[in-house]
């Protein structure tokens, strides 16, 4: 029975080893973090972006990659620490800007996350200014890029599922 079982077994892994850097498994929780000081070091920033739209391979804070985020709508989080005990801080005020355009003003950092339509690829950059009223910001890069086409992913995984067929008619 395990003789037989074995070339369906190891299709099996193939597929799944195919499908996830398609994006196939799972993207929709990819994240990307980005963090930050102040420009006067009072403020540790933290960006989250946690949907669909974010890329897989993004790279997380300390990284001088800036994340891949998707054309389209993309939400994120954004949260303060005190940089000198790293204590999360609550209701702080602020301003976003997206390419240095105002995208929203007096917002609070116990609202709810931001939606963004990046409609053009490339490099972008996102602000977080006036900080607590104190006039610090923060700025952030990004990259917008394509999202994996799903043509691709889909011929990969009716091959596989081709290659599972056959092998079940040849133990058969």
């Amino acid at each position: 029975m395990l003789s037989s079982t074995l070339p369906l077994m190891l299709m099996t892994a193939l597929v799944a080893l195919v499908m996830l850097p398609c994006g196939l498994a799972d993207d929709a929780y990819a994240q990307a973090t980005l963090e930050a000081q102040s420009d006067q070091g009072t403020f540790t920033i933290q960006l989250e972006w946690t949907n669909a739209a974010t890329a897989a391979n993004n790279a997380t804070a300390g990284s001088s990659r800036p994340p891949e985020v998707g054309l389209g709508t993309s939400e994120f989080s954004v949260s303060f620490r005190d940089a000198e005990t790293g204590k999360e801080i609550e209701d702080v005020s602020y301003s976003l800007l997206v390419d240095g355009d105002t995208q929203a003003s007096s917002l609070s950092s116990s609202g709810s996350p931001h939606s963004v339509t990046f409609d053009a690829m490339g490099s972008h950059t996102i602000t977080v200014a006036d900080i607590d009223g104190l006039g610090e910001s923060a700025v952030f890069s990004i990259n917008v890029t394509p999202e994996f086409p799903s043509v691709p992913a889909a011929a990969i995984a009716a091959a596989a599922f081709a290659g599972m067929a056959a092998c079940r008619r040849l133990i058969r």
